[in-house]
């Protein structure tokens, strides 16, 4: 694996114009297994750095997807109708609930025209997000 590794960086030295050269060539022009050793750690300390952050990104990307505010205080909503509340984002699911017009609800997420709502008695289920407008306290 080092003698693979050690090819990739001298086709690296010759593209650099032997710019990297002198760290890495001995005397008699072998390459010091030493420095190839530390740059393919280096390498795998970066990678996993890379990931970690990537994990992190995504996380944050998640989170940034649900509608909540940064004191950690759901968005309230509030319907336009008489609206059911479902248990699946389709209208033939059971109906796990009824909202009567003005009940105001917390918006926990959307997904493309349905929001995934919480009522003030607990009760959480899906609806059309047309059906929702914003509440003004």
């Amino acid at each position: 694996m080092l003698r693979k590794a050690a090819a990739v960086l001298l086709v690296l030295v010759g593209t650099t114009g032997g710019v990297l050269a002198d760290p890495l060539i001995s005397r008699n022009g072998e390459w010091m297994e030493e420095a190839v050793v530390k740059l393919i750690e280096k390498y795998y300390e970066l990678s996993q750095r890379v990931e970690r952050l990537e994990k992190q990104l995504a996380a944050e990307k998640k989170d940034a997807g649900t509608k909540e505010k940064d004191d950690g205080i759901k968005e309230k909503y509030q319907s336009r109708t008489k609206l059911r509340v479902r248990s699946c984002p389709r209208t033939r699911c059971s109906i796990v609930a009824v909202l009567e017009k003005g009940e105001v609800v917390s918006l926990v997420s959307r997904r493309g025209k349905w929001a995934f709502i919480e009522t003030s008695d607990g009760v959480k289920g899906l609806v059309e997000g047309r059906y929702l407008q914003e509440y003004s306290y």
